[in-house]
């Protein structure tokens, strides 16, 4: 009998701002997935670092220096000189062929697709090549080019998570439009929410007009980095019973996009979070139950319930 090839459940974590801890969150997801479980296997896990800071890679990497070959900007350049066509999985860091595995290989089935600090010129370049009037503006291919060079490696994973720029250009619009659900990393105060709304109206729009038969939603807003203050208690309820009721009675694809969102109390602004990052260290290794590791493990439980995943 044919074996039927499976699909990695596909998360975006996005934001327009920085700073408000999406890298952290998106990296330590990723890894929380990875040391769970369904039957006797842990579950496959890819993190994309789309952004060209390369924060994510950092952070996975440690004193490791970047592949300058084997980086989603690489592959993209050979793309448009028509020397490669889809990402490999050669190219991935952290697969058993692969050396130099992500976090010192301590989860061996967590896996990394780097970026290459500094480098956008392959971004701008795929633009380009599709930046015809009747292609921008009516079908946007270049937004499916990210679907496009993942086929072949898709099925090899449970869950692939895109750690998106802190902007939207058609990296972020096509990360989003490839995913089946995305979180949105808040820092519950007055210039991070103030950007909710623009954010959550932008992706509603560009999934509309874009995929306009898919389910994808928001899942989960995370509150982030909270310290307990009354400015953040303040803000973390505004979004709850404000921000997002507002907007969903604003837009009918806001409400759409909204319906199925969670909000997530996220990670709270800790040393330990700090310290883990300045280690090369996931949340994961730290003991059950200090507090960073109960809040992950609350979003990690969350997510597999999205998908009837065992635990």
């Amino acid at each position: 009998m044919t074996e039927i090839a499976k699909r990695a459940s596909v998360i975006a974590v996005v934001n327009l701002k920085g700073g408000v801890g999406k890298t952290t969150l998106a990296v330590n997801l990723a890894a929380g997935l990875a040391n769970r479980s369904s039957g006797e296997r842990n579950f496959t896990v890819l993190l994309v670092d789309l952004d060209t800071q390369a924060s994510a890679t950092a952070y996975m990497l440690g004193e490791q220096k970047p592949d300058p070959e084997n980086n989603l900007q690489a592959v993209m350049g050979r793309w448009l000189t028509e020397k490669q066509e889809l990402i490999k999985p050669a190219n991935i860091t952290g697969r058993v062929q692969m050396p130099n595995p992500v976090f010192r290989g301590a989860w061996p089935t967590l896996h990394l697709l780097q970026s290459y600090p500094g480098d956008r010129d392959v971004e701008y370049g795929a633009y380009a090549k599709f930046a015809r009037k009747e292609d921008v503006l009516q079908q946007k291919k270049h937004y499916r080019i990210l679907g496009y060079l993942f086929e072949e490696i898709i099925k090899d994973y449970d869950y692939i998570l895109f750690d998106c720029p802190p902007h939207y250009n058609w990296i972020t619009g096509g990360a989003v439009l490839m995913s089946d659900d995305i979180i949105v990393p808040v820092i519950p105060d007055f210039l991070s929410t103030n950007g909710l709304r623009d954010l959550v109206l932008t992706l509603a729009e560009d999934i509309a007009m874009l995929s306009p038969d898919s389910s994808k939603r928001i899942r989960a807003i995370a509150l982030m980095l909270s310290d307990g203050n009354t400015v953040h208690a303040r803000y973390t309820e505004e979004v709850r019973c404000r921000y997002l009721p507002d907007l969903q009675k604003e837009s009918r694809l806001a409400r759409e996009l909204l319906q199925d969102c969670e909000i997530w109390d996220g990670l709270s602004r800790r040393a330990a979070v700090q310290k883990c990052t300045q280690n090369y260290e996931p949340i994961s290794s730290m003991p059950a139950d200090e507090v960073p590791r109960v809040e992950l493990e609350k979003m990690v439980d969350s997510i597999l319930l999205w998908k009837g995943q065992k635990r």
